[in-house]
């Protein structure tokens, strides 16, 4: 029975459901019965006119006509509209083309409207006009009351409009756009709650690329409160996204009179580079606006990083500001601040905006080594104009820095300035015209210094450049920077230009040296660069230069954007070089008071790489003369070396130097140190130390005609001396030895025995003398002995059998030992030791002998007194290299003679002498050195 029962009523509600059911579709039926003949009516005649009559009413007061046409309903898509357009009495503002609108039905019994709106085309042709308000008028919303709708909340679940155009007219260019826009909307008497998403899609701006076009915003979104009885809007959040970067805000705002702001907004770019490709780095700032709308006020900062800038060191760059009245003419304080390590970096200034242009007034600035605290700037429509002063760096100053960009019919005109010192005072000054493709041309530079100058004309962009640059007689010595030694001392002429594109320049250069102290001698050069490749040549000229003259090429790349120059350790070299100098004007000039005459010839050639160069010279003089130190060394010489690097030291320096004649003049007194030639100049300590870089293998050779005359002595050495070591120490091992000689003093001959001159080591001490004169002084051999070094000779007497000093000497002037000697005499015997012992004085002698053996071009020209009194005299000369003539003559008769002397072997000689009374003699004599 239960279950029957249940059946039954079960069939029962089956029933009922199915009724319902078929309640429920018969009222839809003929609510879209009631729809579409309503839509029908509304299509007709009488329709439209009721349509068009109630909008017409609803907009009678505003200024505004409505025009719709071609309703139409169906049940799955809902209400329909062919067109509508909105027009003034100016004529039409906007349109929309084919307009869809559906409205759920079943959300309706809820009190919910859902919402789905489909337009094809909205076009805005032009922004309406709004009407005249009086001067006294204060915009502002009342408080109000939401209409008392039957809806409870509003869900926009798809609003899509496939395409929104605006003319010219409204924004300046053609903009085309699809949006999209989702939300829901909570309605209340006195407030309206929603949230709100806006898409951009197929965005197309007249003139812009599709890149630009990528950067604008795409997505918006909204959730906030409007207060109506407040009046006032409640942003909860705000959040508009684009491609690499973001906005956020939150806030309020009023509605009424007030109009007040209240907003926090934060914009942040986490990779620069979307928005500027090559530049990487990040973007933060945070700001509070406050105020009435119509006088704004910003506080807050940020930071920026940026690769470029963490390259060079630097940390992010902190920024904060303050400033009002940004709806009208903003103005306030800006601070950015950065380190370096742990040295900080800032810069603070007051602005404005003002005539449409940004002023920068108060800058002030500091960093590591540098501060500056005056500064102006204003930029505007019309250019930027600069002016900076009070910078104080260390070691540097900077008077004035003025800038001038001012537009005129085809762009700008650049016109700059810098006053300053670093070790000397400067001026540089710019004018250029800048184009509209960002191109400087009509470049006028220069830089000033002292009384030259340097100028620089032209044209470049950013990318190429065609400059020439030009400086006529520039003294290194105005240079700003002081300049190491000998620079200083130089003219410098230059003319030089710089083209292409600037990863590929092309440059070409010409210079021309001149020093000041002898304008005669001119260093002139030329160097060309293109395509990875410079070639330099260079040619000297003037005095004691008769021709030098070179040239070397090296690969080499150079790029000014961006920077490179690379010629490193590995590249190669190739030069050559050539010269003939004549050897009297260039001692003339470079060693005063010393004299050379002869022709020195030089080449040589460059190679291995930059790192490792290989230089190899060859150094030739032929038949020159040579006078040092005031004469007191002159001769002839032949030299033949040659100069290389490779060595352990650096540098060599290695071949022969073979003397026709050297003629030695001593000095007139003994016993005191001979000055030194001590030639002094500026980085002579440098030249020294690289001179230690120059190893020396030099092979002295004079076999014959080393003449040393003075104080008596005439005697003629020869032998040989190598030289070692370096430039800087050289080292002499040695020795000149006697070939024949003679020692005349107080009126006697003596006969030389022994003369050498000894090097081992530097000079000075060396070379050490050794010579020793013999005569006969009555019963005893009286020895004049000469030792020490040259700088400091010593003379002493000696004899055999041995007698003191003072008893030897009055035996050679007196031929009597001192006890037999008047007092007249003993005080020329104490002047006499006085003299040889340095106590004495004397002025340079006069050498009549010396004068007539120059003029007649003798070896040899001597006058001798005999212990008798009886005076000769004797000649000598070279007839070849080895063989010697020489003839005495005296007052005595039969007393002439001749002889002479052949060198077979540097060890044996023959000599052949005969008198004048015709009688001869022949020997053949044999030495060794020991």
């Amino acid at each position: 029975m239960a279950l029957e029962l249940k059946t039954k009523w079960g069939k029962r509600a089956g029933r009922l459901v199915l009724w319902l059911v078929a309640v429920l579709f018969l009222f839809a039926f003929l609510v879209q019965i009631a729809i579409w003949g309503g839509v029908a009516w509304l299509n007709g005649p009488q329709g439209q006119a009721f349509v068009q009559s109630k909008i017409s009413e609803a907009l009678a007061e505003s200024g505004y006509v409505l025009s719709v046409d071609g309703f139409s309903y169906r049940p799955l898509t809902g209400i329909g509209l062919g067109s509508l357009e909105v027009s003034d009495q100016d004529g039409l503002i906007a349109s929309l083309k084919d307009v869809r609108l559906h409205a759920g039905i079943f959300p309706l019994a809820a009190r919910h409207l859902s919402l789905s709106l489909w337009v094809d085309t909205v076009t805005l042709n032009r922004l309406p006009k709004g009407a005249d308000k009086a001067p006294d008028e204060t915009p502002g919303m009342a408080p109000f009351s939401l209409p008392d709708l039957y809806f409870h909340s509003v869900s926009l679940s798809d609003i899509a409009i496939e395409h929104v155009s605006l003319a010219p007219s409204v924004a300046g260019k053609d903009i085309a756009f699809s949006p999209t826009l989702t939300g829901r909307i909570m309605l209340q008497s006195h407030r309206a709650t929603g949230k709100l998403f806006l898409g951009l899609e197929d965005v197309a701006i007249e003139g812009m690329d599709d890149k630009t076009i990528a950067l604008l915003p795409s997505d918006l979104a909204f959730s906030g409160t409007l207060e109506a009885d407040a009046p006032r809007v409640v942003i909860d959040s705000l959040q508009i996204k684009g491609k690499g970067y973001g906005l956020k805000a939150n806030g309020d705002f009023t509605l009424d009179q007030s109009r007040l702001a209240n907003l926090a907004v934060r914009f942040n770019v986490p990779d620069l580079a979307v928005l500027a490709p090559g530049q990487g780095g990040s973007f933060d700032v945070s700001t509070d606006i406050t105020g009435a709308i119509d006088s704004l006020a910003a506080k807050g900062g940020g930071s920026v990083l940026l690769d470029a800038l963490s390259d060079a060191g630097l940390s992010a760059v902190d920024f904060s500001f303050d400033a009002d009245g940004l709806t009208d003419l903003p103005k306030g304080t800006l601070s950015l601040g950065t380190m370096r390590g742990e040295e900080s970096i800032g810069l603070d200034t007051q602005f404005a905006v003002k005539d449409g242009g940004l002023i920068l007034d108060d800058l002030k600035g500091h960093g590591p080594q540098f501060a500056f605290s005056g500064g102006h700037v204003a930029a505007g429509a019309d250019g930027v104009k600069a002016q900076i002063s009070g910078v104080n760096v260390p070691g540097t100053k900077f008077k004035n820095f003025a800038l001038d960009l001012t537009k005129v019919e085809a762009g700008y005109r650049l016109v700059s300035s810098l006053e300053g010192a670093l070790d000397r005072g400067y001026k540089a000054n710019i004018s250029a015209d800048v184009t509209p493709a960002q191109r400087l041309e009509n470049i006028d530079a220069s830089l000033k210094s002292g009384k030259s100058a340097v100028h620089i004309l032209g044209a470049a962009d950013a990318k190429t450049l065609d400059l020439t640059v030009s400086a006529k007689q520039f003294a290194l010595a105005d240079s700003p920077v002081t300049l190491p030694a000998p620079l200083p001392g130089l003219l410098v002429s230059l003319q030089a230009s710089l083209n292409g594109p600037l990863a590929a320049p092309v440059a070409d250069i010409q210079t021309t040296i001149v020093p000041i102290e002898n304008k005669q001698i001119k260093i002139g050069s030329s160097a060309h660069y293109e395509a990875d490749a410079a070639r330099v040549s260079f040619n000297v000229s003037g005095q004691g230069i008769k021709d030098l003259s070179g040239e070397a090429q090296l690969p080499v790349k150079l790029s000014l954007s961006p920077f490179v120059m690379d010629a490193g350790a590995g590249t190669a070299l190739d030069g050559h070089f050539n010269g003939n100098l004549d050897g009297k004007a260039l001692v003339a000039a470079l060693l005063p008071g010393n004299s050379f005459s002869g022709i020195i010839k030089t080449s040589g050639t460059l190679g291995g790489t930059i790192g490792t160069p290989q230089v190899s010279a060859k150094l030739g003089l032929k038949d020159v003369t040579f006078s040092l130190q005031n004469d007191m060394v002159r001769g002839q010489a032949d030299a033949d070396l040659a100069f290389e690097n490779g060595h352990e030291n650096g540098f060599k320096l290695s071949g022969n130097i073979t003397t026709q004649q050297i003629d030695v003049t001593l000095p007139e007194r003994f016993g005191q140190s001979i000055p030194s030639l001590n030639v002094e100049t500026v980085g002579q300590k440098s030249a020294a130390q690289s001179g230690t870089n120059i190893a020396l293998d030099v092979a002295f050779k004079a076999p014959q005609r080393v003449f040393v005359r003075g104080w008596g002595l005439d005697a003629e050495l020869g032998g040989a001396i190598d030289i070692t070591g370096t430039a800087a120490t050289p080292l002499f091992d040695g020795a000149l030895k006697l070939i024949r000689g003679r020692y005349s003093e107080f009126g006697k001959r003596f006969t030389i025995s022994k003369a050498d001159m000894l090097f081992t080591g530097t000079i000075p001490p060396s070379p050490s003398l050794d010579m020793v004169a013999e005569t006969k002084a009555g019963d005893v051999t009286a020895q004049v002995n000469i030792g020490g070094n040259a700088q400091t000779p010593k003379i002493t007497f000696s004899s055999v059998p041995s007698l003191p000093e003072d008893e030897v000497l009055s035996r050679i002037l007196f031929g009597q030992d001192m006890s037999k000697i008047s007092p007249f005499q003993a005080v020329q015997l104490a002047q006499t030791l006085a003299r040889f012992s340095g106590a004495g004085g004397g002025a340079a002698s006069f050498d009549p002998l010396g004068m007539l053996r120059d003029g007649t071009g003798l070896d040899d020209l001597r006058v001798e007194t005999g212990e008798d009194g009886a005076a000769s005299v004797g000649a000598g000369k070279y007839l070849s290299d080895n063989v010697y003539l020489e003839l005495e003559g005296g007052t005595e008769e039969s007393s002439g003679a001749a002889s002479v002397q052949i060198e077979l072997t540097p060890n044996i000689t023959v000599e052949s002498k005969i008198g004048q009374d015709a009688q001869g003699g022949a020997g053949v004599f044999w030495k060794k050195d020991y």
